[in-house]
C-alpha cells in the first residue's frame, strides 16, 4: 500500500504526521522506529518505509532530555599502550550482542592516561561521549587517580578482566589452576611441573593467580610443587630480542624435559609465548602428548595452532554477558552494591590428557 503524507507544516515529517497517515497512536508510531515489541510486523515495516522515504530522523536529543538516558556504553581502552588493554574478538562481540539486546549502542574510546586523571576530563565523561555508563578494559597499570575520581564522580562502571574492589567482571584463574591441577591429580600424575615465561613487575593478576591454584592443589595433595620460570632474570625484561627470549625458553624446557630422572609426566602451563618452547621441546626429545606428557595450557593457540592440547577456557563470552547486565544495573540502580564476579573457565581436553605411564608409577 502507498502511503502519502499530508503535512501541516513546511517543517520535517514528524511522527504524529505518521500517526494521522495510518491512524495510530503517537506511541507505536514511536515503538515500530525504535524496534519495541508492540507492532505488528507489516506496520512496522510500513511505518519504516515511510519514514525513510520522506527522510525522518529520531530526535535523539530530544529522547535524551526526556528520559535522562541515552543508551549509549562506552568501552574505554588504552591509547597510551596497546598492550595494556588487550580485547580479544569474542569479548568485544558478546559485549556488542548483550548491548543490542538490550536495545543499547556501543561506543569505542581510547584514553590516554593524561585524560584519564585529568581533573577536568573524568566529571564530564559522560556528557562528552554522550553516554550512560564505561566497561573498562584496562589489564594492567590502570592510574590510580583514575579509579579515585570515577568513585567520587560516582560514575557508573564496570572493570573488565582486573580486580578491584567492587564492580569487576574477570576470569577466575585461580580456580582454573587448581581445577587443572586436580584434573590431573585425579589421573594418577604427582610429578606435575608449572611453567610460565616470567612474572614480571606490575603484571597481570592472572600470572600470579593461576600459578596459585596450582600450589594450592598440589600442597592440599601433600606433593611438592615445581614451577619453572623459562626467562627470569632481570635483564629479560626489558626489550630483548624476541629470538633471544625464545632460545632461552627452549633452553629451559629442554633442562625441564631431558633430564629423564626427574622429568614429570605432567605440565600445566601459564599460555601465550610460554607454550610452544614446551611442545617443541617435547617433540624434539620425541615424547608423545599425551603418553609421555600430560599438558594443559591457558592458551587458545594450542587449538588455533593445530596443536591439539587441552586447554582452561577463557570465559570471554561469559564476561561480555555479564560485563554489560552489572552496567545497566548500577545504571538503574546507583545505589545498590555490586560486588566483584569471578568467572569460571571451562576445560577443553579432547583426547589430548592421559594417566602417567608406568615409569612414573612411583
Amino acid at each position: 500500500m502507498k502511503h502519502t503524507i499530508t503535512k501541516k507544516t513546511d517543517g520535517p515529517i514528524t511522527q504524529t504526521d505518521m500517526a494521522r497517515v495510518f491512524g495510530v497512536s503517537q506511541v507505536t508510531i514511536h515503538k515500530a522506529l525504535t524496534g519495541q515489541p508492540g507492532v505488528s510486523g507489516q506496520l512496522r515495516k510500513e511505518i519504516v518505509n515511510l519514514a525513510a522515504n520522506h527522510g525522518y530522523r529520531l530526535n535523539i536529543g530530544a529522547r535524551v532530555m526526556r528520559q535522562r538516558r541515552t543508551n549509549n556504553i562506552s568501552l574505554v581502552l588504552s591509547a597510551t599502550e596497546s598492550s595494556r588493554s588487550s580485547l580479544p574478538e569474542n569479548l568485544l562481540r558478546h559485549i556488542a550482542l548483550t548491548l543490542e539486546a538490550h536495545n543499547h549502542r556501543l561506543m569505542v574510546a581510547y584514553f590516554s592516561d593524561e585524560q584519564l586523571t585529568d581533573d577536568t576530563f573524568v566529571p564530564s565523561l559522560l556528557s562528552e561521549w554522550i553516554c550512560d555508563g564505561l566497561l573498562i578494559n584496562y589489564n594492567v597499570q590502570v592510574p590510580t587517580r583514575l579509579q579515585e575520581m570515577l568513585s567520587h564522580y560516582r560514575i557508573p562502571v564496570v572493570w573488565l578482566n582486573d580486580k578491584k574492589q567492587r564492580s569487576a567482571i574477570y576470569p577466575d584463574d585461580e580456580r582454573a589452576g587448581y581445577d587443572a591441577t586436580r584434573l590431573l591429580l585425579g589421573m594418577g600424575h604427582r610429578r606435575i611441573a608449572y611453567t610460565h615465561m616470567s612474572i614480571k613487575p606490575g603484571a597481570h593478576y592472572s600470572e600470579q593467580d593461576r600459578m596459585a591454584g596450582y600450589e594450592r592443589a598440589m600442597r592440599e595433595a601433600g606433593l611438592a610443587t615445581r614451577v619453572v620460570g623459562m626467562v627470569d632474570s632481570e635483564s629479560d625484561h626489558g626489550p630483548l630480542d624476541r629470538a633471544r627470549r625464545l632460545a632461552k625458553a627452549r633452553e629451559t624446557c629442554e633442562s625441564l624435559l631431558g633430564d629423564t630422572m626427574n622429568r614429570p609426566s605432567a605440565i600445566i602451563d601459564y599460555g601465550g609465548p610460554s607454550l610452544e618452547p614446551v611442545v617443541r621441546t617435547a617433540d624434539r626429545l620425541h615424547l608423545d602428548i599425551p603418553q609421555d606428557l600430560s599438558l594443559v595450557s591457558f592458551s587458545q593457540q594450542s587449538r588455533s595452532a593445530g596443536m591439539g592440547i587441552a586447554f582452561m577456557q577463557v570465559p570471554e563470552s561469559e564476561m561480555g554477558r555479564l560485563a554489560v547486565e552489572k552496567l545497566l544495573e548500577i545504571i538503574n540502580n546507583p545505589e545498590a552494591p555490586l560486588p566483584n564476579q569471578a568467572v569460571p573457565f571451562t576445560l577443553h581436553s579432547g583426547h589430548r590428557l592421559a594417566p602417567p605411564s608406568p615409569a612414573f608409577s612411583g
